[in-house]
């Protein structure tokens, strides 16, 4: 009797809640959907007790996200960030997995900016109160949000020559990029650092293995698209706000990989493998391609501008170098956008300067991946929009030259009328 009459009071509470929280809440919503103030809305919700908001918040978050449509820049930033503040009290009080899962569901139904700088940092708060292991929902959270920051548009600058490409940061697709990636950046940053604090030992590197995994390939992912289509070149008095946030992603990952050779080594080979795989089908190799990160941005920024020079260790010799990227500044050459030509020539050029002239020998030109490299700026050179890139293409072939003993150059030039004929 007693267990009977113990059930009939919980249920009786049970009933009550949410009783009290139907009579309170249907009201503000019909008046949110009405174009009312979501500051009165967030003034009645932090009266509420915890149990009112957790069975609120299934009917509050999907009325919250239709105030959300259009651009982050061009709505009142005001009624943002009330909303911002509203979905974070209610990620301190509801079961964080299930909020977790309410929020990506409502914010990947028609992705705005207003919907992606008010839903990460909730993730954020959500994550940080789930117990490890919890690789499964940051993997879920930084697939989502790498998702949709690859996906923002880019200016097309296909004909801009020297400082007219200055006024691209004043595009408003590049200051949508520099408003919401730093949001992402907020949510990775104690992901990674925590991480990085993890993996000094054995049994920490295991449990978070996933976590890194994902954080690395979606800040290469991004380095790639959107950063690597905008102006990345250094400058000698003023960074571009886009390079700002490279280096910082930069700066992440070398908390996670502190050789970052190793790391590039260690990516390339995971690729061959996969390709290598005879058992996968051709539509499942084309699945695995996809998945690889491009690291050629990240190669630029990491070996040609020695963003984070402590990841780069003295052992290598230039020439070395030389031959790791050689691959990757082709695939900036073969981009068709003009940013990556430029972070490319920029690149190349960085390295091939800190050789000593006439200082490698005929064997370096036996590497194919060198071969190649003199092909893809002949083609770049002749397909350039701008008179400024193919001049730049052609001033790299000379440079090359330079480095090379006389009998290596010679070979040079046979190579170079045998490719371009």
């Amino acid at each position: 009797m007693e267990e009977s009459t113990g059930t009939d009071v919980h249920t009786g509470d049970h009933s009550s809640a949410q009783m009290q929280y139907e009579a309170e809440l249907q009201p503000l919503l019909n008046s949110l959907s009405a174009g009312g103030s979501i500051s009165e809305f967030w003034n009645a919700v932090k009266t509420w007790n915890e149990r009112s908001i957790q069975l609120a918040a299934h009917d509050t978050v999907p009325a919250v996200y239709k105030l959300l449509g259009g651009d982050y820049t061009e709505k009142g930033s005001k009624n943002v960030e009330i909303i911002k503040q509203l979905l974070g009290h209610f990620a301190d009080v509801c079961e964080p997995k299930e909020f977790f899962l309410l929020l990506i569901e409502q914010a990947q139904d028609s992705w705005t900016d207003c919907k992606f700088v008010v839903t990460v940092p909730a993730v954020g708060q959500c994550i940080s109160r789930i117990s490890p292991p919890r690789g499964q929902s940051v993997a879920c959270a930084v697939d989502t949000f790498t998702g949709y920051l690859e996906k923002l548009p880019v200016p097309s600058v296909d004909n801009l020559e020297g400082r007219e490409r200055m006024l691209v940061d004043a595009d408003p697709m590049v200051h949508c990029i520099c408003v919401v990636f730093p949001e992402f950046l907020d949510f990775a940053r104690p992901l990674v650092k925590e991480a990085a604090q993890n993996i000094i030992t054995k049994e920490g590197r295991v449990r978070t293995q996933k976590e890194v995994e994902v954080l690395c390939s979606s800040l290469l992912k991004l380095l790639n698209h959107p950063l690597g289509h905008l102006d990345l070149t250094g400058r000698r008095h003023k960074r571009s706000e886009p390079r700002i946030i490279a280096e910082e992603c930069l700066s992440l990952l070398s908390l996670l990989h502190r050789n970052f050779v190793r790391m590039v080594s260690d990516i390339q080979h995971s690729a061959e493998m996969s390709s290598n795989v005879k058992s996968q089908s051709a539509d499942d190799g084309k699945s695995k391609a996809k998945t690889q990160p491009n690291l050629a941005t990240f190669a630029f920024l990491a070996f040609g501008e020695r963003i984070v020079p402590k990841c780069l260790p003295h052992v290598y010799s230039h020439q070395f170098f030389l031959e790791l990227c050689a691959p990757l500044i082709v695939a900036l050459f073969k981009e068709q956008d003009l940013f990556p030509a430029l972070h490319g020539v920029q690149f190349c050029a960085s390295l091939l300067s800190r050789i000593d002239p006439e200082s490698l020998s005929v064997d370096v030109l036996e590497s194919d991946d060198l071969q190649r490299l003199a092909l893809a700026i002949i083609q770049r050179a002749a397909t350039a929009r701008t008179k400024e890139l193919s001049t730049s293409m052609l001033r790299l072939l000379s440079i090359m030259s330079s480095v090379l003993d006389p009998a290596a150059r010679n070979h040079y030039f046979y190579i170079l009328l045998k490719v371009s004929s």
